[in-house]
């Protein structure tokens, strides 16, 4: 299992034009002693809506953080996804957030609940 640090702070690069930006920001908050990692994150929808591929999208957050040197850890996530989609995000993801919106103001089976 893998410990996510103390702080991290989620980019939402919709349109994929500031990932550049968010991490030099970022590494201005690092040079002043206060570690946080970064999570790239678009959600399912917005892939679906924009048209990025997951695989295009992974390979220029790996280029844009080789070229503005992170040694750190940062994480790409697969946002609002859910048993249906998840396995368009496996290779190239690795934080996921689950959409539970399905599940909102249902109620449980009686048998599935703790008594």
């Amino acid at each position: 299992m893998i410990a996510l640090d103390k702080y991290s702070f989620g980019f939402g690069d919709r349109f994929s034009l500031h990932r550049e930006a968010f991490l030099l920001a970022l590494k201005k908050v690092n040079e002043q002693g206060i570690e946080v990692t970064p999570i790239w994150n678009k959600s399912y929808y917005e892939y679906i809506n924009i048209g990025d591929n997951i695989t295009e999208v992974k390979e220029d957050i790996d280029h844009v953080t080789a070229k503005n040197p992170w040694c750190k850890k940062y994480y790409i996530d697969a946002d609002h996804i859910n048993i249906e989609n998840v396995s368009s995000f496996i290779e190239d993801c690795n934080y996921f957030t689950i959409d539970v919106s399905a599940y909102i103001r249902k109620l449980a089976h009686y048998d599935e609940m703790d008594n």
